[in-house]
């Protein structure tokens, strides 16, 4: 485990950090912040601003409740972040050819 990681899993054992997990948990009614699904168990406490250096920043703007599923999801997206536009375009083409009448 390197260092980094080491420091942050310290963090997240701190009362500071699960006092402020369940604290926006509270926020967000207990639920997904983007699907809006019930909180499951094992669910993630995201990041939005991911430098090393404000890790222990904890600014409600700066986290998201999410369950595990969407919090992989959000990662995956945000490393093809350039192509969003494409893929709405596509999705949204998606929907229109499928569009039952």
């Amino acid at each position: 485990m390197s260092k980094n990681s080491e420091l942050k899993a310290k963090f997240r054992r701190s009362v500071e950090w699960k006092n402020f997990r369940k604290h926006m948990a509270d926020l967000y009614d207990n639920k997904d912040a983007i699907t809006g699904k019930p909180l499951r168990k094992g669910w993630n406490l995201h990041h939005l601003d991911m430098s090393l250096e404000n890790y222990q920043d904890l600014d409600e703007d700066k986290f998201i409740p999410l369950n595990k599923a969407t919090h992989e999801m959000l990662h995956q997206v945000f490393r093809y972040s350039y192509a969003i536009d494409k893929l709405v375009y596509y999705v949204k083409k998606m929907e229109k050819i499928n569009r039952k009448f």
